[in-house]
């Protein structure tokens, strides 16, 4: 679902809930201890970073190589058999 389409339907959950009357107001001062809470209190899902782990400094997976010029080849032969039909279809001659 699109950004866009996602933000209508929270909109629309939000004023709906407004004219119900059960939407939460913040004050000013709820708001201010919500973000110090928040600020004091580190994520307790987040990952720790490892210090000397890098995906620039390591080397080269030769399956991800083998991989990458397998996946190179399938895509140049799907687009020559896009063309060949292309062509074919074009021209009229029809073999299916």
């Amino acid at each position: 679902m699109s950004l866009q389409r996602r933000r209508e339907i929270a909109s629309r959950g939000g004023v709906a809930a407004h004219l119900k009357g059960t939407a939460h107001k913040w004050t000013r001062q709820e708001a201010r201890e919500a973000s110090l809470k928040g600020r004091q209190q580190p994520r307790r899902n987040a990952m720790p970073k490892p210090s000397s782990f890098s995906l620039d400094t390591q080397p080269p997976s030769p399956w991800l190589d083998s991989l990458r010029k397998n996946l190179e080849d399938l895509f140049k032969s799907q687009k020559r058999a896009a063309a060949l039909e292309m062509t074919s279809a074009a021209s009229g001659d029809i073999s299916a």
